[in-house]
């Protein structure tokens, strides 16, 4: 159940990208997670899970993405 809503919230990721030019803020990403799970965490729980997010971005970024050529 986790490891499914992580997943549907990565594919908002490309998805924001395309549609809106915009990236998805980690706070956004974790807040979507939580809300798919019908999960709530206190205040300091939900900053140490958005730190973890942050962290791990930070550490291993996401390869770049490559503009496709039109024909």
């Amino acid at each position: 159940m986790v490891r499914a809503e992580y997943s549907l919230g990565a594919k908002r990721i490309p998805e924001a990208w395309r549609k809106e030019q915009r990236n998805v803020p980690i706070p956004e990403l974790v807040d979507s997670i939580l809300r798919g799970l019908k999960a709530d965490l206190p205040c300091l729980g939900w900053q140490v899970v958005t730190g973890g997010f942050e962290e791990a971005v930070l550490n291993t970024p996401p390869p770049l993405w490559k503009e496709r050529k039109q024909f």
